[in-house]
Order: structure tokens, then C-alpha cells, then sequence
């Protein structure tokens, strides 16, 4: 059983192997235009003492979800959604859905919905006679999220 916990290297996730999409006030638009992604949550802890440890202990009290983007500057609805909290006074609260998915290993595909998400800034308008195409980066928060189908576990991944 020596090869028994190696890893096939088709289970090796591809950066391209995926799909986002935005979706605000039921109008969903397709991301084909990102060049790099990433969505994270931060845990929130405090620290105490605790009777009996003669260190303190840390417990977890909340979290914060953030995420981070590179695209394409090719699209108008970011600037959109700022135009319409400039007018309005209400920023559009909208939903990523990110899936990952491998085509040629054991592993297959994981989709995640974030939700409420909000923009922290954007680009509203770029010009660059430098650049090979122009690009743009964004983030913002969500303040939920739903792991909606998660990967299959990998062959002898599990070990008891």
C-alpha cells in the first residue's frame, strides 16, 4: 500500500475550470471577463482565560466574508450599480455564484452563492495607451453564503 495516499495529479484544480456568474434584481449576467477571483471568509475571535489552562484560549465569536476580483474592463454594471446609489441613495445588494470544476479528475465541481454582496469601490471610467487591455480590480463583502454542491472527496483522502 505505498502509493495508497498519493494524490492523481488530475485532481489538480485548473484556474480556468469554472464559471461566475452576477445576478442583481433577478437579471443575471455571465463573468467570462474575470481574469482572477477569490472569495474568503475571516473568522472573528476573542481571547480569554479559562480556569484550569494556564494559557488563554481563543473561541470564535462571528465571521466577515470578502472577496477580491481582476477583470476585464469591459463592462458598464459596476459602474451601473454606482449610478444607481448615486441617484438613489440605495446600493444594489447582488449575489456571485463561483463554481470550480475539474473535467478530468475524481473530484468534479463545487458551487458556491454568495449573497448580499456589496462593491467597496470601483473604476468608473480607464484609459492606458500602455496596456495590452485594460483591467480593472474590484472587492467588496457578502454577508452570507451557501455551499450549494461541494467537490467528491478524493480516493484515500479520508485515512481513519
Amino acid at each position: 500500500m505505498p502509493n495508497a495516499n498519493i494524490m492523481n495529479v488530475n485532481d489538480i484544480m485548473a484556474g480556468t475550470g469554472g464559471s461566475a456568474y452576477l445576478e442583481i434584481a433577478d437579471e443575471r449576467y455571465c463573468l467570462f471577463n474575470i481574469q482572477k477571483y477569490k472569495a474568503q471568509v475571516d473568522l472573528t475571535k476573542k481571547e480569554r482565560g479559562l480556569l484550569g489552562k494556564s494559557g488563554r484560549v481563543n473561541y470564535v465569536t462571528g465571521w466577515k466574508g470578502t472577496f477580491t476580483a481582476t477583470v476585464d474592463f469591459n463592462t458598464s454594471i459596476y459602474t451601473r450599480m454606482m449610478q444607481v446609489y448615486k441617484d438613489t441613495g440605495e446600493f444594489p445588494r447582488f449575489k456571485m455564484f463561483v463554481t470550480n470544476e475539474n473535467f478530468s479528475g475524481s473530484t468534479g465541481r463545487q458551487e458556491v452563492i454568495l449573497s448580499d454582496c456589496l462593491l467597496d469601490s470601483t473604476v468608473i471610467a480607464m484609459l492606458d495607451t500602455e496596456s495590452d487591455g485594460l483591467s480593472m480590480d474590484i472587492s467588496g463583502t457578502f454577508d452570507d453564503f451557501d455551499l450549494s454542491e461541494g467537490f467528491t472527496e478524493m480516493p484515500n483522502y479520508r485515512v481513519s
